[in-house]
């Protein structure tokens, strides 16, 4: 059942924003925002439109976006004192209470945001953390500070500007990583499949990795149906899933995502 949170839209105003690059920008809202580490927001610009966000931090509320279309441009391009609306925390988040002593956190792109949060949420506790970030390019690398407070970070850069020249994969593959750990991943779904091939020939538990889905949500309330997969919607069951539940229940994974007009279409 939905909660009024899901349901009804907040006014907040852009308190800061920081632009690491060209494209990417770290918004800073004027509030703080109750939420679990891998929820995510409905934001809107009025007028304008409104897409989902992964939050980033709570206190106050912080979110990342990439300019990639005319949305996320908009975003982008908020100015400090500018009014935005959001609905949320939206979804089920990581089971933090659930994770081994040993955590991995492994993101890929803008799905470190997601990851960020959920690092601070294990900050105080006896966990032993590791994060590996990969990007495209130095530049693209965020919330590497926050990250070093509570573990290990090791870097990857597909052009070799910073840390491991390659993919986050293949970083991976040059670890010495502990097989009972757990793993939370977030990222694009090309790279969380080559990540779990690997975890999985490791001897990981596939009940101990996350991963946090990423599919077209358009109305965050269970409604469009456009974030299907296997009977599942990922703004309301989701985002974040164990493995072994998507295996069981997703065939999808990996293949298929729909499109802006709810087509099924192949990744």
């Amino acid at each position: 059942m939905l909660n009024e949170q899901e349901l009804v839209d907040k006014l907040f105003h852009v308190y800061g924003i920081v632009r690491p690059n060209k494209d990417i920008a770290l918004i800073t809202l004027d509030k703080d925002l109750e939420a679990k580490p891998g929820q995510f927001i409905m934001l809107t610009i009025p007028q304008v439109g409104q897409k989902p966000f992964s939050i980033a931090q709570t206190n106050p509320l912080q979110i990342a976006v990439k300019s990639v279309g005319p949305f996320t441009e908009s975003v982008y391009n908020l100015k400090p004192g500018e009014d935005v609306l959001v609905r949320g925390p939206i979804g089920n988040g990581f089971p933090v209470d659930d994770f081994s002593k040993d955590v991995y956190l492994l993101g890929g792109g803008m799905g470190v945001a997601s990851l960020r949060f959920l690092a601070d949420s294990l900050y105080d506790s006896s966990k032993n953390v590791s994060t590996f970030l990969g990007a495209g390019t130095q530049n693209e690398i965020l919330f590497r500070r926050d990250f070093k407070r509570v573990g290990e970070v090791h870097v990857s850069t597909d052009d070799g500007s910073e840390g491991y020249h390659g993919t986050v994969v293949d970083l991976l593959r040059s670890q010495d990583l502990t097989p009972k750990s757990s793993v939370a991943i977030c990222g694009p779904e090309r790279m969380m499949v080559a990540t779990i091939e690997l975890l999985r020939n490791l001897g990981f538990n596939t009940d101990q990795i996350y991963l946090s889905l990423e599919r077209r949500v358009k109305c965050g309330m269970g409604l469009c149906g456009n974030c299907e997969i296997g009977g599942y919607l990922v703004c309301q069951d989701g985002p974040v899933f164990s493995y072994s539940f998507i295996l069981e229940n997703m065939p999808d994974f990996g293949k298929y995502h729909r499109d802006a007009t709810g087509k099924r279409v192949q990744i």
